[in-house]
């Protein structure tokens, strides 16, 4: 099993927010797995209340974690370095998104990550492919009235979370090579199953066939004598 790993701040530490800091309006998360990693797709909306200067937004990547992806790469910095993606909120922008997505291991089913936004999040939403999967956590719950709603397996929400929280995301039954090769193995089986099944009523037909056929030959011999 992977160890904890953190999403919005340094080591897990909870962030003191700057005077007049954005806060978070939705933290959307789009999970998804096949039998070697699991992919994060990451929507993080903005708002701030102070219009008047330039505010910089920064978001760190889980230590492990490897970017995949970078919406508006012209607006938006990724510093390899650091793992951290930064962003400018413009004098006048009330609203703003960060748009990024990136990969962890999946370690034989299992994947566990932490995220701690640094800062105050009005509204975050988990959203899971796989209709195995589940996700063990201290502050997301399952909200399966949204969830009928939407195209996703499963979907988990937490609100109103103080900036520096620790969100756990213990993800479990994700895809992986057992599983598949389990599979493989039951659609086999299940073949071999019609196949034995079809077999045994083909020759119960010919037996059949057969002993009717030697039934009428007895019936024509005892009639001809």
């Amino acid at each position: 099993m992977s160890s904890p790993v953190s999403l919005g701040a340094p080591d897990g530490e909870p962030v003191e927010p700057e005077p007049n800091a954005p806060s978070i309006k939705v933290l959307h998360v789009f999970v998804r797995a096949d039998v070697n990693q699991v992919f994060f797709e990451n929507i993080w909306v903005f708002e701030r209340q102070s219009l008047a200067h330039t505010c910089q937004i920064s978001i760190n990547l889980p230590d492990g974690a490897v970017l995949s992806g970078l919406d508006e790469p012209n607006q938006t910095r990724f510093i390899a370095e650091t793992g951290v993606i930064n962003k400018s909120m413009t004098a006048g922008s009330l609203f703003c998104s960060v748009g990024f997505s990136f990969v962890l291991p999946n370690q034989a089913g299992d994947c566990q990550t932490q995220i701690v936004p640094a800062y105050k999040v009005d509204s975050m939403v988990v959203s899971v492919s796989g209709s195995a999967t589940e996700i063990l956590s201290n502050v997301l719950k399952s909200h399966e009235l949204e969830q009928s709603y939407s195209g996703f397996s499963s979907i988990y929400t937490a609100s109103n979370l103080p900036a520096g929280a620790k969100v756990q995301i213990n993800l479990k039954h994700l895809p992986c090579k057992g599983w598949k090769l389990l599979k493989v193995a039951c659609v086999a089986g299940l073949g071999l199953i019609v196949i034995a099944a079809l077999l045994t009523l083909y020759w119960n037909q010919k037996t059949v066939k057969n002993r009717n056929s030697a039934n009428e030959v007895c019936f024509k011999q005892y009639n001809s004598s």
